[in-house]
């Protein structure tokens, strides 16, 4: 009796003593993860680190874990335009979009927000809406048509126009974007002749977009032929030969494409150039049918003579087309010869079957 009293009285002292204990362990943490400001700061500085040195995959890592787990913090909204960013380096241009809309939204018609539209507009020329690319060059259009007082307000007014031209060009408003591109050449122009402080990159990069997008226009020019999908055998003939030498012609824009060094634009430049022949080629291996009514046998043999001719012809394009870059070689600097030689490397592979 004596010991069941004992424990009854020290019983309210183990409670305080078991609550007491409870209280000076840590608590679990039910949460995915620590929320310091520490690993914040961290998360930030890794993720501009990463993206830098161009490892974009793990920018997308940190900046994404830093947005989702810690709105506010210092960084919060930059890390909306570099995680955009590398989105649109790592070809995942449809992730790109909420970021780089929270980022436009947060900065307005700042420098900081004009520039988020111009990687916006990337991201829908991606995506080929190009209504949705138009609309946002136009506002970086409009927003720096009265300011070109600077290098950057120069440098972001030519970007501008320069995604509204390509956007157009996916409208079909080939004459527009031509329009557009002669004033980001007059813009460049103009910083040329103020002697403005500019680094050598930036105009690297704007003239190596500027040509791209002379190049991406040319080739538009160059698709059109033949022009239906009947012809006469003497036009078919001859709209071959002016897609032929289109594209002959477009090695001079995609040449100084190359020569800007700009890689991003590069990149771009001997891509569509070699998708452009390579369509080429198909349609000289299968020519629109003959105007003139023939029987199926007869049609059939109408276009294997007609295909062989213009294979022929092809053939000679081509063999133009790579004297002129292996010439254009010599007077490349030893880095951007490699451009070239790849370029000539798979534009030499280019063949058909039989």
């Amino acid at each position: 009796m004596l010991r069941k009293n004992t424990i009854i009285a020290l019983l309210p002292f183990i409670v305080i003593t078991s609550v007491d204990c409870l209280a000076k362990e840590p608590l679990p943490d039910t949460r995915a993860g620590s929320t310091s400001t520490a690993e914040a700061s961290l998360l930030w500085e890794q993720g501009q680190k990463a993206f830098q040195s161009e490892s974009y995959q793990e920018a997308v890592n940190q900046l994404k874990r830093l947005i989702d787990r810690y709105p506010g913090v210092k960084g919060f909204t930059e890390a909306h335009y570099l995680l955009g960013s590398s989105f649109i380096e790592l070809k995942r241009p449809k992730e790109a979009l909420h970021p780089l809309r929270y980022y436009v939204s947060a900065n307005g018609k700042t420098e900081a927000g004009l520039n988020g539209r111009v990687k916006l507009a990337e991201a829908y020329l991606m995506l080929k809406k190009f209504n949705e690319a138009y609309l946002t060059a136009g506002e970086i259009v409009s927003a720096r048509a009265t300011k070109k007082d600077n290098v950057a307000s120069k440098s972001i007014l030519t970007k501008g126009l320069l995604s509204k031209a390509e956007a157009l060009v996916g409208l079909n408003r080939d004459v527009r974007a031509e329009q557009s591109i002669d004033a980001a050449k007059k813009v460049l122009s103009q910083m040329a002749t103020e002697k403005l402080p500019i680094d050598k990159t930036i105009v690297g990069e704007l003239r190596g977009l500027t040509h791209l997008s002379e190049l991406q226009l040319k080739l538009k020019k160059c698709s059109r032929f033949p022009t239906a999908k009947k012809l006469p055998e003497r036009q078919v003939k001859d709209q071959m030969d002016r897609r032929g030498l289109c594209l002959v012609e477009a090695s001079v824009p995609l040449m100084k494409t190359v020569e800007a060094k700009h890689k991003k634009a590069i990149s771009k430049a001997t891509a569509g150039y070699l998708t452009a022949f390579g369509s080429y080629f198909k349609a000289c291996e299968n020519p629109p049918k003959g105007a003139e009514k023939r029987s199926s046998k007869q049609e059939a043999n109408y276009k294997a003579e007609l295909a062989y001719m213009l294979k022929e012809n092809c053939k000679a394009r081509q063999n133009e087309s790579l004297e002129i870059l292996n010439g254009a070689k010599d007077r490349l600097e030893l880095e951007d010869r490699e451009y070239v030689s790849q370029l000539v490397e798979q534009l030499n592979k280019l063949s058909w079957k039989n």
